[in-house]
């Protein structure tokens, strides 16, 4: 009785306990720029004029945060705050993300008369005063070259547009703790996300980079690519080739841009080098709400160029030996290029099953093999020829010689140990007769 009280306590407890440890449903993820003063502000986030999360940005103006789970908030909008002042909004979604880049500008303080100067020292309600010297001289530090010393996110600023082409650049400060720089475009209407590089410097550097978007028509000293959706050139000055590495450009692909009714699209960056272009290697990262987001490595920077592709070829290549013994186990390999590799099934002879076979044929003879590869849109069919001969009589005589041979030794072996036998036998029999 006591042992079934333990028992029935022990169940109770674990129930109780079990909504506690239940794993939580999965939050909304929001990220993005305040721009062009958001550095260190407070950003709320509203459900029906009331708040449920409030982060600050980071030293650079960016934000990134979870909004947790409720199903008060699945399919409705929710307001996103600066400093208090409603800027932007999106739809809660299990598992969502969406990127916001949001504008502000500070208030200015100076409340007095417009075109007014008053250069005295003013208290009390500080009605008539401009802002302490100290804040001038922040001003001024801030809009000289940043310095960037572990990595971190740098906002490229907008020079100019003009004739549709928009340019921005920035210099910053690194040194030898600086292993990464991000530079990011926080415009969305701007075909680059972001450009970043690893480094690997001894000292102090001042590092200029400058990006051009050019859209949809290529700048004259390039050819034409046929599929572009953005011409773009970027430029890095201060660094040597072996001081950085591993550099990556993000960028955008609009969606008003991509035909989402046909079956595939793909999107992939082109690097021109020399008097062609390249393609580079090139992945999808994610979906905001306006854009795909894309990122293409390359060795170096110059002009890039990101394209909309909407075939591709279906490439199937097999490796295999051309004759086989009769009963010998061979192995037949295949080779598949195609965007898209998660989807690829491989049917032999009618049966699902790897890319690596193995076969042992009886008869001799010409066999085919029927190969059928599918990646889920196309499919690829292969008769693979295998010859299959008999013997030859010269290995059938080697073979039964060193059977032969052997049996001949097995039984040589076998007579002399009998021999052996019999004499220990007969010497153990004329003792026991003396005896």
């Amino acid at each position: 009785m006591k042992y079934s009280k333990t028992l029935l306590i022990g169940i109770s407890l674990f129930f109780l306990v079990l909504p506690v440890v239940s794993v939580p449903d999965e939050p909304h993820r929001v990220f993005g720029a305040v721009e062009p003063d958001g550095d260190n502000i407070e950003v709320t986030f509203e459900y029906n004029g009331e708040s449920i999360k409030q982060v600050e940005t980071d030293d650079q103006g960016y934000y990134d945060t979870m909004i947790p789970y409720s199903s008060n908030y699945l399919g409705e909008n929710i307001d996103i705050l600066v400093e208090g002042e409603e800027k932007a909004g999106f739809e809660f979604e299990k598992l969502g993300v969406s990127e916001k880049n949001l504008e502000y500008e500070e208030p200015d303080d100076d409340n007095g008369d417009e075109g007014t100067e008053d250069n005295g020292d003013t208290e009390g309600d500080g009605m008539g005063g401009g802002p302490p010297v100290e804040d001038e001289e922040e001003t001024e530090e801030e809009t000289g070259e940043e310095k960037v010393s572990e990595g971190g996110k740098v906002v490229l600023e907008e020079l100019e547009e003009e004739n549709g082409i928009k340019t921005m650049n920035k210099d910053v400060e690194v040194d030898e703790n600086t292993s990464n720089v991000d530079f990011s475009v926080g415009d969305e209407e701007t075909s680059i996300s972001s450009v970043n590089f690893d480094l690997n410097v001894e000292s102090s550097k001042q590092v200029s980079t400058e990006v051009k978007d050019y859209g949809s028509e290529p700048p004259g000293n390039v050819d034409a690519l046929e599929g572009v959706n953005s011409y773009k050139e970027i430029t890095l000055e201060g660094l040597e080739d072996e001081e950085f590495e591993n550099a990556r450009v993000e960028y955008r692909v609009s969606k008003d841009k991509v035909d989402l009714e046909r079956e595939y699209w793909n999107s992939y960056l082109n690097k021109y080098e020399g008097d062609s272009w390249v393609r580079k290697e090139t992945e999808f990262k994610e979906e905001t709400e306006n854009h795909y987001i894309f990122e293409g490595r390359t060795e170096s920077f110059s002009h890039f160029a990101s394209e909309i592709e909407y075939d591709y070829e279906l490439e199937v290549d097999v490796e295999k030996p051309e004759t086989v013994k009769v009963n010998q186990t061979f192995q037949i390999n295949t080779s598949v290029e195609t965007p898209l590799k998660e989807n690829i099934t491989y049917v032999w002879d009618g049966e699902e099953l790897s890319e690596t076979m193995e076969y042992s044929l009886e008869e001799p003879g010409e066999h085919n093999i029927e190969l059928e590869v599918t990646d889920g849109i196309k499919q690829e069919e292969k008769i693979i020829k295998i010859e299959v001969k008999e013997p030859e009589k010269d290995e059938e005589f080697t073979v039964g010689k060193i059977v032969a041979e052997n049996t001949t030794i097995s039984v040589m072996v076998s007579a002399l140990l009998l021999i052996v036998i019999l004499g220990v036998f007969y010497k153990f029999k004329i003792k026991s007769n003396q005896s």
